[in-house]
């Protein structure tokens, strides 16, 4: 197999497998790859607005709820049709209404069969609609809406405006003091990742430092955000608190650090093993990041907001708990991506390289699934039953079961890097898939429980 069938290869497994996307994780670059793979693959052209087309959308453009009723009502309209209209070189009437935060229509848009998931509108971007909501000043409201509708948490939008990022991303570098912590704190009980990055290899917690933004940084610490994170100049929020010569900043952050480094401290630590089995974890304390007052409210760092603090705590937990589980596998994932071509390819260099990565790589996710076995899912887990019990356990587990498909195709390429038949290669990589569908299925089952405790 050469690198040219390796490519196809991943790509036809990308298109097939949309197992990246809607969980409350995501591998966001390798995400983002297969959204391209599935665009190119797509045959969808601007379409020539009839009277009822056009008149849907200067109807959105007004506001015109009553309109826009009638004319679904009527029929005549692709609703999912991508237009050229008004200062768009190609959106659907969805896409339309979210950009210019018609909140009464959007409703309306949905109903009548409109798609959550944005799509590329051919002008080489990608339209993530929750994304979009917030990048033009749609609110907690909206947030609720399109979330309860399936739109994607972890949705990545890459603008030519080099942002990059998911919703969180957004909120933050927003700055919006008045509603962006009530926001961001449903994102992240969503399971939204804090450690996305923008093509400065700013995270939202690097963001909140350079507004200084003290109550978002407290929030995101508290709800795992790596505070110790580096940008891609190697620059970490200290260094940017001292470059801006803000002394406060600058103790804030360094106390938010000696923290977390606290919190770790008290951690299960990982025992190395060469661990092969599918067993299923089980047992040890998680620390929590926030405390329930007596009267219902729920405080986490400076913030406090109230909730129903028995359900969605536990589901804000658990979250957080597989998060560094689920990234840890996806790093596995894109190193065994992008190092594939190297290994099958001729340069000595590049594959010895290649080689030594997946074999470092294979290492961490045998250490994470001894870890694992030492974690017990179910520790902050209350106010379900025993059947909703057993999706937590499944769901975890199945994070261990995609490990195992990793090592396994990370650790036969490593041991064959020349064979000239990769069929049992294949093979691999597509148990990886299977492994990555089971997972997503498995959590988007538990983030229906958030969705239904969160109504």
């Amino acid at each position: 197999m050469g690198k040219r069938k390796w490519s196809m290869l991943c790509a036809s497994m990308a298109l097939a497998s949309t197992c990246m996307a809607g969980a409350l994780w995501e591998q966001t670059d390798v995400a983002e790859a297969a959204w391209t793979v599935a665009e190119a693959e797509q045959s969808h052209s601007y379409q020539t607005l009839n009277e009822q087309q056009q008149l849907l959308m200067l109807s959105i453009k007004k506001g015109d709820v009553e309109t826009v009723r009638n004319v679904l009502a009527n029929g005549g309209v692709d609703i999912n049709g991508v237009y050229k209209f008004d200062w768009s070189c190609g959106v659907t009437p969805l896409g339309y209404a979210i950009a210019l935060n018609k909140s009464q229509i959007i409703p309306l848009l949905l109903d009548a069969g409109a798609d959550v998931h944005g799509y590329n509108t051919f002008d080489g971007q990608r339209l993530d609609y929750l994304v979009l909501a917030l990048r033009n000043g749609g609110g907690l409201d909206l947030v609720k809406t399109l979330l309860a509708r399936g739109a994607d948490i972890n949705g990545i939008h890459t603008p030519n405006d080099r942002l990059h990022g998911n919703a969180l991303t957004y909120v933050v570098r927003n700055g919006d003091r008045g509603t962006g912590l009530d926001v961001a704190t449903y994102l992240l009980n969503w399971g939204i990742r804090t450690e996305v990055k923008d093509a400065d290899g700013d995270t939202p917690f690097i963001d909140a430092v350079k507004q200084n933004w003290y109550e978002m940084m407290d929030l995101l610490a508290a709800y795992g955000a790596d505070v110790t994170v580096k940008d891609h100049n190697g620059q970490t929020a200290i260094d940017i608190a001292l470059q801006k010569e803000d002394l406060n900043l600058y103790k804030h952050v360094k106390a938010l650090m000696e923290k977390a480094a606290q919190t770790a401290a008290v951690q299960p630590a990982a025992v190395p093993a060469a661990q092969t089995t599918t067993t299923v974890p089980a047992a040890a304390p998680v620390v929590a990041a926030s405390t329930t007052s007596a009267n219902g409210s729920v405080t986490i760092g400076n913030y406090t907001q109230t909730k129903d603090t028995v359900r969605n705590t536990s589901l804000t937990k658990f979250a957080r708990l597989c998060t560094p589980y689920g990234d840890a596998a996806d790093a596995a994932f894109e190193v065994l991506n992008v190092g594939m071509p190297d290994v099958l390819g001729s340069d000595a260099a590049k594959k010895a390289a290649a080689i030594q990565s997946m074999k470092e790589q294979a290492a961490k996710l045998r250490t994470q699934m001894t870890a694992m076995e030492n974690v017990d899912p179910l520790q902050d887990v209350q106010g379900f039953d025993e059947s909703e019990k057993q999706m937590f356990s499944e769901g975890f587990g199945s994070i261990y079961t995609t490990d195992q498909a990793l090592v396994d195709a990370l650790s036969y390429a490593v041991a064959h890097p020349n064979d000239a038949d990769h069929d049992t290669l294949v093979t691999k990589i597509k148990a990886v898939f299977h492994a990555k569908d089971a997972q997503k299925s498995k959590m988007q089952a538990i983030q229906k429980l958030y969705k239904d405790t969160a109504k």
